[in-house]
């Protein structure tokens, strides 16, 4: 799998404690933002069941 380089940008906003605004991830289809969403989840330590919104 391909080193996403918008993974450090969202790594820094998933560590942020107060003021973090809800995150909107925009492109075109089948760029990876599922993918970046996945591997942001799996790096941040969040469970496989928590409810992200993904299908």
């Amino acid at each position: 799998m391909f080193e996403r380089s918008a993974l450090a940008d969202l790594e820094a906003w998933g560590r942020l404690d107060t003021g973090r605004k809800p995150l909107l991830i925009r492109g075109a289809r089948q760029v990876g933002k599922t993918t970046l969403v996945r591997m942001l989840a799996q790096r941040l330590g969040l469970p496989k069941d928590a409810p992200t919104g993904i299908r």
